[in-house]
Formats: C-alpha cells, sequence, structure tokens
C-alpha cells in the first residue's frame, strides 16, 4: 500500500489500533511499519482508540461505542485503522466514521489479518492476510484467559458439566496450565 501510493501522497503515516484485539496486532505491524529504510515511504506514528462492539462470542452489542479515547492526533491524516478481525464490518466502519467526523481524519485504511467477509472491502481500503469461514471463532493468544471465563459459565448453566467444559477447552487446544490455573475456580464461581 505504502509503495503504491508514493505517487498519491495517500500514505498511511498513522496507525490507530483498537484495543483490545488490535494490540497484538498492531505492535507486531509497529516494528515493521513504524521504521523505515526508504526515504519515500513515512515513518508511521501509533496509537490507540478503545471499542466495544461485542459482550462476549456471538453477542454483539445494539452499537459500537468508545470506551477509551483516541490518543493521539489523526487531523488530516491518512490513517490505518489496525483490527484483529474483521467479521460484519460494523467496527471499522464505526471507527473510520468517528476519526473522519470528529477527528479530522483525511482517509482510512483498515488493517487486519483476518476477514469474515468481504463487504468492507466495498466500503474502504483495506489490507488483510487471509479470509475464515464466517463461522469461526478466533481465540487470539491475547484472550485465552478471558475466553475461558466467559464461556465456562454459559456452558455450566446450560448443563455441562467440569469435565464436558475441560473437554471443550481441550478441543479447541487450551494448553493444561490455563486449565489448571482458570477453569476449576471459574466454573465453581456463581
Amino acid at each position: 500500500y505504502q509503495i503504491d501510493n508514493i505517487r498519491t501522497k495517500d500514505q498511511i503515516t498513522h496507525a490507530v489500533m483498537i484495543t483490545m484485539g488490535a494490540l497484538l496486532p498492531g505492535v507486531l505491524l509497529h516494528d515493521h511499519l513504524a521504521w523505515t529504510l526508504n526515504k519515500n515511504i513515512p515513518p508511521i506514528a501509533f496509537g490507540t482508540l478503545g471499542v466495544k462492539y461485542y459482550a462476549g462470542p456471538g453477542q454483539p452489542l445494539d452499537e459500537p461505542r468508545v470506551i477509551h479515547p483516541l490518543s493521539m492526533d489523526v487531523s488530516g491524516r491518512v490513517v490505518g485503522v489496525v483490527e484483529d478481525l474483521v467479521d460484519l464490518g460494523g467496527t471499522a466502519h464505526f471507527v473510520a466514521q468517528h476519526l473522519v467526523e470528529d477527528h479530522g481524519a483525511r482517509k482510512i485504511v483498515l488493517i487486519a489479518p483476518y476477514l469474515k467477509s468481504t463487504n468492507v472491502i466495498e466500503a474502504m481500503d483495506v489490507i488483510y492476510y487471509g479470509l475464515v469461514p464466517k463461522d469461526t471463532w478466533i481465540i487470539t493468544p491475547r484472550e485465552r484467559v478471558e475466553t475461558l471465563i466467559k464461556r465456562v459459565p454459559h456452558w455450566r448453566d446450560n448443563g455441562a458439566t467440569l469435565d464436558e467444559c475441560k473437554a471443550n477447552l481441550e478441543k479447541i487446544g487450551y494448553p493444561v496450565y490455563l486449565l489448571d490455573t482458570y477453569l476449576r475456580a471459574t466454573y465453581e464461581r456463581g
């Protein structure tokens, strides 16, 4: 994207990581994008914006909401919005509108490792690395404990035993140390 836009001057100069999910991919991107050896490509400044759109797996809120303010000035800038995953694009559209209308960003480019739908590609420039099936729930390393603590009570309340909860988590690759540390206490917590 940066090389393709040398002539247009639409290169990304600022990147906004959407917390919490985009912190890990954002930090990894930072190492490659904040520093550049090509004099035709500007370095990218990184910041954050906290947005919440899901209460839990498969549980979207009525609308996204800002939970932590934007940490940098993006006025007049081409901004890369870093997400961990784009499902239907609700968060991406909300953030793009928020950054343009409320913070004066000139242009938004979405950056995400995974897309579940290509709908968002028609609405804005998107840099992504892979498509995943719509029925896939991706648990990133930064949210394994959070997911366990949210899913186990749900399974328990729907009749699952402790052993069944453990089997569910083992089936999706949970490491033994996390099960040993969190499973019983989470299951027994009322």
